[in-house]
């Protein structure tokens, strides 16, 4: 089973993929600091699960950075990011480090939503991204 764990100090990123990806098969945690997922990746073990960290760098750039290069380490790991207009000059690093995705603000929960689904691997889009070829 696939896990996305959201790394961020103020809830906005883990309720809104609470509720876009309630559906899904996919289990959502939250943590609010860098040292606590870092733990989390060291002790994980590689039984072929995926792991998407979706990380706000206003928990600290150095820290992420940091959480960045350890990810990188990890194959069964994805990596997205998203920052502030002012985070755009560490968008090279952290895409060097192995980040997967790099979004700025504003940014909306069915984009955040539909990449994390993407790189855990999720069968189908998420229940809000469901449309009606028909157009019903």
């Amino acid at each position: 089973m696939s896990r996305i764990l959201v790394l961020e100090q103020q809830p906005r990123w883990y309720p809104e993929l609470r509720r876009q990806l309630a559906d899904s098969s996919v289990r959502i945690q939250s943590r609010s600091k860098t040292a606590e997922v870092r733990g989390e990746l060291a002790a994980q073990q590689r039984d072929g699960s995926r792991l998407v960290l979706l990380v706000d760098l206003n928990v600290g750039a150095a820290g992420v950075l940091v959480l960045a290069a350890a990810a990188r380490q990890r194959s069964d790991v994805r990596l997205i990011v998203v920052g502030q207009a002012e985070s755009r000059p560490l968008e090279p690093v952290l895409r060097e480090l192995g980040t997967d995705s790099f979004f700025l603000m504003p940014v909306s929960g069915e984009q955040i939503a539909t990449e994390c689904a993407r790189l855990a691997g999720l069968e189908a889009a998420p229940a809000a991204f469901v449309t009606d070829p028909a157009g019903s």
